[in-house]
């Protein structure tokens, strides 16, 4: 995770290299969920994914709504079409 990324003024591909990240964060606290030698730091590893779940969801979330708006109101907001 210590790699660079080069800056963008891309909004979506700022959110792609961030959930990335997330991804990637999530499979480091795995692997270190299952190499801890107490139930005491396998617990933290777990609380760790699970927040780096949480970012990853709030991530896809924001790129789902700026790279397709109508349709993330339309199943988001559970919208209503009548017709």
């Amino acid at each position: 995770m210590m790699h660079r990324v080069e800056a963008s003024d891309d909004e979506l591909e700022a959110f792609k290299i961030a959930m990335h990240m997330e991804k990637d964060g999530i499979e480091f606290y795995r692997k270190a969920m299952n190499e801890a030698a107490s139930e005491k730091e396998k617990a933290l590893f777990q609380r760790l994914i699970v927040e780096e779940e949480h970012h990853y969801d709030i991530f896809s979330e924001t790129y789902s709504f700026l790279s397709d708006t109508g349709n993330w109101f339309m199943w988001d907001e559970h919208s209503i079409v009548e017709g």
